[in-house]
C-alpha cells in the first residue's frame, strides 16, 4: 500500500512542478508577444494549470477507468470555486473585472449546463465531445477580443523579466518541454496510484477521483491563484479559476468524449455534477451584486467545499 501512496504523492508533485514550468514558459512567450494579462490568465495560464486534469483524464479514459476520467473534471471544477476562490478571497478581497462578468461567467454557466445535459443519458459521446470542443474554439476567440485595459500583472510572476534574445528563447523552450514531460509522467503515476489506493481501501474510484485526484490536479490552480491574490492580481486569480473550469469542461471533457465515448457513473449524475452546477451558479449573486468576493464570501465558499467533501466521504460515494 505504501508504494501506491508514494507513487500518488510523487506523481502529484511532478504534476505540480511540470504545470508550473509549462505555465511560466508559456506566459513568458505570451508577454513577449504583447498579449493582455487577463487574456493570458483566461487562456494560457488556465490551459497550463488544467493540463494535469487533461493528461490524467485522458490516461484514465484510455485505461477504461471512466470514474477517474470524469470524476477528476467535476471534482476539479468544484475545487476551483470552493477551495481555490474561497481560499484566495480569504487572502485578499477579490475585485472582479467587468468583462469577466459579462463574458466568461455566462459562458461557464452555459458550458456547465451543456455538460450536465450531455451526461444525463449515462454516456459522453463523440458528438457531444465535438460540440464541447467547438465551444472551446468559440471561448478562445471570444476571450481574445478587445478587453478593458488591465495592469501588466504577469511580468512579476513569470521570472522572464530581464531575459532577451537567445537566453529568453532557451528559457521558454526548456520550461515548456520539461514541463510537458513532467506532466505526462506525473499523470501516469497519479492514475496508477489512485487505482491502487481505491482497491486497497475498498472504496470507489469515483470517490478517490473527486477527492484526492481532483485536489491533486488542482494544486497548480491553487498555487497560481494564491500567489496572484497575495500580490493583488485579481485578474489573474479570477481569470485562472474561471478559465480553468471552462477548459475542464470544453477541452478535457470534449477531448475525452471525442477520443473514447465514456460511461458516466449514476452517482456522478445524481450528486457530484449538480453540486458542480450549484457552485457555479453561486458565483452569480456574489459577483453581480458588488463585483467583489469578500473574505466572508470566501469563507462560505471554502466551508461549503469542505462540507461537500465530508458528505461525500460519509456517503462512501458509489456503494
Amino acid at each position: 500500500m505504501l508504494p501506491s501512496i508514494l507513487q500518488f504523492v510523487f506523481g502529484t508533485a511532478i504534476l505540480v512542478i511540470g504545470a508550473d514550468w509549462l505555465v511560466v514558459g508559456a506566459s513568458c512567450l505570451a508577454i513577449h508577444f504583447g498579449i493582455s494579462p487577463i487574456v493570458v490568465g483566461l487562456t494560457i495560464v488556465a490551459l497550463g494549470t488544467s493540463l494535469p486534469e487533461l493528461i490524467v483524464s485522458l490516461i484514465a479514459a484510455f485505461q477504461g477507468t471512466s470514474d477517474i476520467a470524469l470524476g477528476n473534471i467535476v471534482g476539479s471544477n468544484i475545487a476551483n470555486i470552493g477551495l481555490i476562490l474561497g481560499f484566495s478571497a480569504l487572502v485578499r478581497t477579490l475585485t472582479v473585472e467587468n468583462n469577466l462578468i459579462r463574458r466568461e461567467i455566462p459562458m461557464l454557466i452555459l458550458a456547465s449546463t451543456a455538460f450536465t445535459l450531455f451526461t444525463l443519458n449515462g454516456v459522453l459521446s463523440r458528438i457531444e465531445g465535438i460540440i464541447l470542443l467547438i465551444g472551446l474554439v468559440g471561448f478562445i476567440i471570444f476571450s481574445t477580443q478587445k478587453r478593458d485595459e488591465a495592469p501588466d500583472e504577469l511580468k512579476d510572476m513569470t521570472a522572464c523579466a530581464g531575459r532577451s534574445g537567445f537566453a529568453l528563447w532557451w528559457f521558454i523552450t526548456g520550461r515548456i518541454l520539461i514541463g510537458a514531460i513532467a506532466l505526462m509522467l506525473g499523470a501516469y503515476w497519479v492514475v496508477e496510484g489512485a487505482k491502487d489506493i481505491a482497491e486497497f481501501f475498498k472504496v470507489s474510484e469515483l470517490l478517490i477521483a473527486i477527492t484526492l485526484v481532483a485536489v491533486g490536479t488542482s494544486l497548480p490552480e491553487l498555487a497560481t491563484s494564491i500567489a496572484a491574490a497575495r500580490r493583488g492580481y485579481c485578474g489573474i486569480c479570477l481569470g485562472n479559476a474561471v478559465g480553468s473550469n471552462l477548459m475542464n469542461i470544453l477541452l478535457i471533457a470534449g477531448t475525452v468524449g471525442l477520443l473514447r465515448p465514456t460511461q458516466v457513473n449514476l452517482e456522478l449524475i445524481s450528486y457530484q455534477i449538480p453540486v458542480m452546477v450549484g457552485f457555479t451558479l453561486a458565483l452569480v449573486p456574489i459577483l453581480y451584486t458588488n463585483r467583489q468576493i469578500h473574505r466572508m464570501e470566501g469563507a462560505i465558499l471554502l466551508f461549503s467545499y469542505l462540507f461537500f467533501i465530508a458528505v461525500l466521504i460519509l456517503r462512501g460515494s458509489v456503494l
